[in-house]
């Protein structure tokens, strides 16, 4: 309602997505870029430590690499994610057939990517802040993250700037 009244878009921010900033080390937020893990300022403000921990891989065709592809391979297969957000399935399991259909999710390793990119593959890391403008983007940008340890006490403390276009809810 709040941001009805005052004419601008409302922002769901997500503490985990604080906890996530924080266990990168990154400082700031962008909520125009909305990315899930904020980032850390370069030399010229460019967004650093933004993408993601996953990775994929695209053949020479363009192709994805599958589930059932990536685990007959040796060189891939010990990198196939199996974290909370990417199980990695076992025969038996309900839904294992169609997972070997999916579109393989690798744990990012620099060395595994070099490796893949000298053996013919394309790396595709998803990061949120790809059109991220230092400039154009400034008013609604975040930073201080590392002096909190609640997402509540870093959004109370901040000042934001006077034009900052949402209105932000922790959820």
């Amino acid at each position: 309602m709040k941001a009805r009244e005052l004419n601008k878009p409302a922002f769901f921010f997500s503490r985990f997505t604080f906890k996530q900033m924080k266990e990168r080390g990154n400082t700031h937020y962008c909520f125009h870029c909305g990315g899930d893990y904020g980032f850390t300022p370069g030399e010229n403000g460019e967004a650093t430590n933004c993408e993601d921990d996953m990775m994929y891989l695209y053949r020479q065709d363009k192709s994805e690499v599958k589930v059932r592809d990536a685990l007959k391979d040796a060189n891939l297969e010990p990198h196939i994610a199996d974290t909370p957000g990417y199980p990695r399935r076992k025969p038996g399991y309900h839904g294992y057939e169609k997972w070997l259909d999916y579109d393989t999710s690798f744990i990012y390793d620099a060395a595994f990517a070099k490796w893949c990119v000298e053996n013919g593959y394309t790396v595709y890391r998803y990061n949120s802040m790809k059109h991220h403008d230092p400039v154009t983007h400034a008013n609604a940008i975040i930073s201080g993250a590392e002096k909190y340890e609640f997402v509540s006490d870093w959004l109370r403390s901040v000042k934001l700037p006077k034009d900052f276009p949402y209105i932000v809810s922790l959820t």
